[in-house]
């Protein structure tokens, strides 16, 4: 033991020293121009995993790039002052997506110039300096039914509501200052569409009666801006913008202010002037080539832009093209020149486009502020009312598609009630199809001056207790979200909530916080009874999962009763355990109903067998709710039908016997 403490002392004495001897080495580099960029954005945005565009790549610098290398799965590895890692930049959204998902903020610093601007630069200090860069760009990871209406209905369903569908994508790329013209006019014309359409839909869906109805309230609360949407779309060339050509579409905004005007008509006037030196460049190549007709040609190389302004020669006429021409391309038959006036042009050109392209950008951003600010606020509460009116016709489809749901009548008063009459399970009644679905009832009532009550529900494995009580969860819930429910009639109260306890299969694990099935059931319980009120439902299907029967049966007669008469809420309980039932009964009295679900037991010799040798079981589920208890689990035949081995079974059925 001594030794071992001795060589973990020299091997954490050893790490430090290798550790002050990096960060020693760290502290004497020199940061570049470009490293002091990535210090001052870093610091100005904390807690944003930040993405250099550096080229054709974009760079990821010290945590950044630790933090990208785990989840990207690239490498990472020291480079000077930092821990580096770098993805392509055509590649950025694709694992910005990814690292967004894995629940990082991530920024984008985007280079504001070039080096083709750089080059034109009369400085011969901004030559060294590095290329400008900003954070561009952040990614974070944002009833009553309708009863009629006829053909205002199935407008709205039909034409007014997947128009909207691409409303709120452009709203929100409005407000981050992304949004193509295409986009921007879109979001515009579908809410001057929208005002239009719902005005006239409320004169439709008007009812005359004293109070109004939600659907006339929700057409009645859309915002009026009919004039700020027109004046936003007289700005702008509205066939342009959908063509998304920025240029056009923002043409007639920029001309309005006279120091745009200006810098724009002289960046026009410049590459027009590019043009005509391009002709007597071509004049000048004619008289050295001694060809008349000579003309530009244009090279299309797939996957690069096309390259323009080449001068084809044939390898015969090598000797008269001069030394300095800029060889691009060549085949077995000509070669393809750049002469060295056409790059400086080409340079002088594309310097021009980006400064000309810059103020633009400019001036759109400048409309698309506008344009937020005035109804991006307005536009989000616009989504608001189409989602509830999306919703609540969703909810008509229902009461429409389904002629055997009904719609629930609420109660008021101090009484409590649940009344399902011939309820079902929608989804299983969906599943079933063609199959009949059978139905069963539900009765649950108490009175302010004796709250609670208890339905205990028995029956064997596979009988549809679970589905009755997810049957009473659904109903309760669709009921309250103003949905029609499948069954014959249902009265109910209105309830604070639905608390349930449902086994499900492979309890979640955490290798953090570990906890035992049974630890897990009993978290579930005491959040169930510290949250559930005089006004709530509570389901709970078995209690005592890791538990002895002792126990279970203390714990699930201690939980029902605490329920019922400390809390005073409506409660369906399952249970294969008869004690609890019978103390629960004895203890509640008439708060406690008993039922079970009904079944068919059926025992028979083999043939060629003693009959007190083997016997065949069976259980035949009827799935009908009856009073009683039930006798028995059943739990051999539950487990013949996943497939235990016979012997198995025959072993497991003599020591019941036994027992």
């Amino acid at each position: 033991v001594y030794d071992r403490v001795i060589l973990t002392a020299i091997a954490a004495r050893k790490r430090q020293k290798r550790e002050a001897a990096v960060a020693a080495a760290v502290g004497a580099v020199q940061f570049t121009e470009m490293e002091k960029q990535v210090v001052a954005l870093r610091t100005l945005h904390i807690g944003t995993l930040l993405l250099f565009e550096c080229g054709y790549r974009m760079r990821l610098f010290a945590e950044d790039a630790e933090h990208a290398a785990a989840v990207l799965g690239i490498r990472a590895q020291r480079h000077r002052a930092f821990l580096e890692a770098s993805i392509p930049v055509h590649r950025t959204l694709f694992h910005a997506r990814r690292l967004v998902n894995a629940g990082f903020k991530v920024g984008v610093v985007k280079q504001v110039d070039s080096a083709a601007m750089r080059t034109v630069s009369e400085s011969r200090s901004a030559h060294r300096k590095p290329l400008q860069r900003t954070e561009q760009l952040k990614w974070i990871r944002g009833a009553t039914v309708l009863h009629s209406g006829g053909e205002a209905a199935q407008r709205l369903t039909t034409t007014i509501l997947p128009r909207c569908k691409p409303l709120l994508r452009c709203l929100q790329q409005i407000h981050l200052g992304k949004a193509t013209p295409s986009q921007t006019v879109n979001a515009l014309q579908i809410l001057q569409e929208l005002e239009v359409n719902l005005t006239e839909l409320k004169g439709l869906f008007t009812v005359k009666r004293s109070q109004a109805t939600q659907l006339e309230r929700i057409l009645g609360g859309f915002p009026t801006m009919s004039v700020v949407l027109s004046g936003h779309l007289e700005e702008i060339d509205i066939k342009s913008a959908k063509r998304n050509d920025m240029e056009l579409a923002i043409l007639e905004r920029l001309q309005q202010q006279r120091s745009q005007a200006d810098k724009y008509r002289g960046f026009t006037t410049r590459l027009e002037s590019l043009a005509g030196e391009y002709d007597s460049v071509l004049q000048s190549c004619r008289r050295i080539l001694q060809n008349p007709s000579l003309e530009y040609t244009t090279f299309r190389g797939g996957a690069v832009s096309d390259i323009r302004h080449l001068i084809q020669v044939n390898r015969e006429d090598l000797h008269v093209a001069p030394k300095d021409w800029l060889v691009v391309n060549s085949t077995k038959k000509l070669l393809r020149f750049h002469p060295k006036e056409i790059v400086q042009l080409h340079v002088q050109e594309e310097v021009v486009k980006q400064q000309k392209q810059q103020l633009i950008q400019s001036v759109w951003r400048q409309f698309m502020s506008q344009v937020d600010a005035q109804i991006y606020v307005t536009g989000m509460n616009c989504v608001d009312l189409l989602a509830t009116l999306d919703a609540l016709c969703s909810l008509a489809t229902v009461a429409q598609s389904y002629p055997n749901y009904t719609m629930p009548e609420f109660v008021n008063g101090d009484s409590s009630r649940l009344e399902i009459v011939d309820g079902r399970h929608p989804i299983i009644e969906a599943l079933l199809e063609k199959s009949s679905y059978i139905s069963n009832s539900v009765f649950l009532a108490s009175s302010a001056t004796s709250p609670g009550s208890l339905l205990v529900v028995s029956g064997p494995n596979m009988g549809g207790k679970t589905s009755l009580l997810r049957m009473c969860a659904l109903i309760v819930i669709l009921a309250q979200m103003g949905s029609f429910v499948p069954a014959t009639s249902v009265r109910l109260s209105v309830f604070d909530g639905v608390y349930t306890l449902m086994h499900r299969h492979g309890a979640g694990f955490d290798a953090q916080h570990p906890s035992s099935s049974c630890e897990q059931e009993l978290t579930a319980l005491s959040a169930l009874s510290q949250h559930a009120t005089a006004k709530s439902l509570a389901l709970v299907d078995e209690i005592g999962f890791g538990m002895t029967a002792q126990y279970a049966e203390a714990v699930g007669v201690a939980q029902m009763l605490y329920l019922v008469e400390n809390v005073g809420c409506h409660v369906v309980f399952a249970s294969h355990l008869t004690a609890v039932i019978q103390r629960l009964q004895t203890r509640l009295g008439s708060k406690c109903q008993t039922k079970q679900l009904e079944y068919h037991y059926y025992a028979q010799a083999d043939e060629g067998k003693a009959a007190s040798e083997v016997v065949q079981e069976g259980v035949t589920f009827h799935y009908v709710i009856t009073d009683g208890i039930a006798s028995d689990s059943f739990a051999l035949d539950t487990a013949r039908r996943a497939g235990i081995p016979p012997q198995i079974l025959e072993r497991a059925r003599g020591l019941r016997d036994d027992l």
